[in-house]
């Protein structure tokens, strides 16, 4: 008896009880609140969302254009690229698609580093520089 309370894995309950709550919230508790608020206070709280989501494409366009800006002087610096090249570099590399499905991962990534794959990724593409 003790060794089936040991290995017991508790993986898929807990999985059925996160679903169970997922299933609780939508279906009473968020039915519930808009049964108690007005149009008015809805209306605030949607604002309030999309004003956040505004704020956070903000948020990531100005950390991809610092990290492309930091990556592009790197690429001057120590690859000794032109500006233009750097430039060119970075705007057809992808870091702009991995910004945007990853963002918060490639904002912990250092520019040394990003600049090190792009110049790469520049070599491969681009055979006449």
């Amino acid at each position: 008896m003790d060794t089936l309370i040991t290995n017991l894995d508790l993986t898929q309950i807990v999985v059925a009880l996160i679903g169970l709550l997922g299933i609780i919230i939508t279906s009473v508790i968020v039915p519930m609140i808009k049964a108690n608020t007005t149009e008015h206070t809805q209306k605030i709280i949607a604002d309030i969302t999309i004003n956040n989501t505004v704020m956070d494409i903000r948020v990531m366009d100005d950390l991809y254009n610092q990290t492309a800006d930091g990556v592009e002087i790197i690429l001057k610096n120590r690859y000794k690229m032109t500006t233009a090249n750097a430039k060119n570099a970075v705007s057809t590399s992808p870091l702009k698609k991995i910004f945007e499905k990853h963002g918060d991962i490639v904002a912990h990534t250092s520019c040394e580093s990003l600049a090190r794959d792009i110049y790469e990724y520049w070599k491969r593409n681009h055979h006449d520089d």
